[in-house]
């Protein structure tokens, strides 16, 4: 049996960062993350959980911009 995706997992393939993106893209996919995952916006026994992964999704989403700037400075 698979174990269960980690956050990060689980968050990259929620915000689908598999796929290219440009910088306008990731602006869009990250309000649209926060708008559902916004820990104020859940149940008071869900929001631990929702901070860490609106943590994850920024780190991934900021990771992912830097290196799709860096791909277009080449």
């Amino acid at each position: 049996k698979n174990p269960p995706p980690s956050e990060a997992e689980s968050s990259a393939a929620e915000l689908g960062l598999n796929q290219p993106k440009s910088a306008v893209d990731f602006g869009r996919m990250r309000r649209s993350f926060a708008f559902t995952n916004q820990p104020d916006r859940v149940a008071p026994h869900l929001r631990q959980r929702a901070m860490i992964r609106m943590q994850v999704a920024n780190m991934l989403i900021d990771e992912a911009k830097r290196r799709a700037v860096a791909g277009a400075r080449r």
